[in-house]
């Protein structure tokens, strides 16, 4: 059972650690996007920047596609962390990884919050 118990959480580690460095790039990468649109937009004349327009806000809507992805992913991560977390109090199991994934858990919750924060922020500066 304890082998089968930390061969899960394994995964899971992986999964999540997989999962983390692939939206912390995706955000570095939109983030260069819409700081590279905005600055042009600053530059260009008003019929010039109808394509750059389009494209940052196609962006900034990937952003919030993204956040969304990752609030749920967070509550998905933090289910399974519960459910493992409760067979090893279930069969007296001490894995120490369970931990690193709790710690784990609690970036990608961190993360999803500084996305919302950051999002939240775009809308009110947006309906200004």
């Amino acid at each position: 059972m304890e082998a089968q118990v930390r061969s899960s959480i394994e995964e899971e580690l992986r999964k999540l650690r997989r999962d983390f460095e692939k939206a912390v790039d995706t955000v570095e990468n939109l983030k260069k996007i819409t700081n590279e649109l905005e600055r042009r937009l600053t530059l260009e004349e008003p019929e010039e920047a109808q394509t750059d327009s389009s494209s940052l806000e196609s962006a900034l809507n990937s952003i919030e596609e993204l956040t969304d992805s990752e609030i749920l992913g967070s509550k998905a991560a933090w289910k399974e962390y519960n459910e493992l977390k409760h067979e090893c109090q279930q069969h007296d199991l001490k894995i120490e990884q369970l931990d690193e994934l709790e710690i784990l858990c609690k970036r990608k919750e961190q993360f999803a919050a500084d996305l919302l924060c950051y999002s939240l922020g775009r809308l009110k500066q947006k309906s200004k």
